[in-house]
């Protein structure tokens, strides 16, 4: 929450950001408010959402997957004014397909690929390695293979290491 509240400071300056979770409960009428799905579970319950929340005319779903329930379905439909425009982000879409983004929020409005996103530089850098080896158990130390469980090429069985 803070992170996301100082990057919309560092990035829209002069804008009005609001923010209700659990630490902090300060809403702005004319701005942006960010929240959790937490609160917006707890608090629709209660029903005790301020105002400024209930009535956004827009509303930003980051990790959009986490939405993908009946329940979550619920909880935003009695959140937010009907009228409202959901916009939902996340970089993992579907689950299987009952949960697919699409069934939530048809309306695609941008899709980037893997490839593409790595281009862009929108990725992080690698950081875990994944190894596939016939079968066998590759031994991860501290986040790192153990270099000698992978096989070299052409000792007749496979071993390919991919940065993931």
């Amino acid at each position: 929450m803070r992170q996301t509240c100082q990057e919309l400071g560092r990035h829209v300056p002069g804008l009005a950001i609001g923010r209700f979770d659990g630490d902090e409960v300060r809403v702005v009428r004319k701005g942006v408010n960010v929240t959790t799905y937490s609160m917006l579970h707890s608090r629709t319950r209660e029903r005790a959402l301020p105002k400024a929340i209930r009535s956004a005319p827009l509303v930003f779903l980051d990790e959009a997957h986490h939405a993908m329930t009946e329940a979550r379905t619920r909880i935003l439909r009695e959140s937010f004014d009907p009228a409202s425009v959901r916009i939902g982000l996340t970089a993992t879409p579907d689950y299987d397909q009952q949960r697919a983004l699409e069934r939530y929020f048809p309306d695609l409005v941008h899709r980037v690929e893997l490839d593409e996103a790595m281009r862009l530089g929108l990725l992080a850098p690698a950081r875990v390695w994944v190894a596939v080896v016939d079968g066998s158990q590759v031994e991860m130390i501290g986040g790192d293979l153990v270099q000698e469980v992978l096989l070299e090429e052409g000792d007749g069985r496979s071993g390919v290491a991919l940065s993931c």
